[in-house]
């Protein structure tokens, strides 16, 4: 009996998975051959916090916590863009409904965050520019990085997903995602200030349209 439901859960989440694991070893191929011979182009949680003028403490707390090289390296550059991509999937799935489209957005919008500005890119098409003349190899993936901003937009992808996946609204769970999307703001403060954007919104409308229980459940 548990091994049928193993299988079950296996195969209901198979394309995630799949994901997750492919992912997992692509970037740890990317970190063995790149990471020492590129520009590393995303800021660090110093750089952010100086840009901005705002200290996220739960991004701090954690760069203090997973203070190590290696556990840094693995969670910023490889375990957190793995997880992106998978909560990317289920967020493509959820407003698609289709299991091909939802793959190929998700390789796209991980590929749009890689080595080279994505819009010179598409306009390389356009303009009869060489493609290899807006490819730059020697920076890594605008998604790489602890905590910043590697677990910042998996936290936003996680959260945002929750609130999309829920039907109806009960007074909890707006309670409960309010204080996720409050949450962000120490995480990541520009992620924070979308996030919190996006929920008044969609609860502005949702409440306007009557589709909100205020129930206890």
């Amino acid at each position: 009996m548990e091994t049928s439901k193993f299988k079950k859960v296996l195969f209901d989440n198979f394309y995630p998975i799949g994901l997750f694991l492919f992912f997992i070893i692509y970037f740890l191929i990317w970190i063995k051959f790149n990471f020492n011979s590129v520009i590393l182009n995303t800021n660090d949680l110093e750089t952010a916090i100086r840009i901005s003028n705002y200290k996220p403490f739960i991004s701090i707390f954690l760069n203090n916590i997973f203070s190590l090289e290696l556990l840094n390296l693995f969670f910023g550059y490889c375990f957190f863009p793995s997880l992106t991509s998978v909560f990317l999937f289920l967020i493509f799935k959820r407003i698609l409904a289709n299991d091909i489209w939802s793959l190929s957005l998700t390789f796209l919008s991980i590929s749009a965050s890689e080595n080279y500005p994505f819009h010179k890119f598409l306009i390389s098409f356009i303009s009869d520019i060489d493609v290899q003349e807006t490819i730059n190899i020697n920076e890594n993936f605008e998604i790489m990085g602890f905590p910043i901003p590697a677990f910042s937009i998996f936290f936003f992808c996680l959260v945002f997903y929750l609130t999309i996946k829920s039907i109806k609204f009960s007074k909890k769970k707006i309670y409960i995602f309010t204080f996720l999307w409050l949450f962000m703001f120490h995480i990541h403060p520009v992620d924070g200030l979308v996030g919190n954007l996006y929920w008044i919104g969609l609860i502005g409308i949702l409440f306007f349209q009557k589709k909100i229980e205020l129930n206890k459940s």
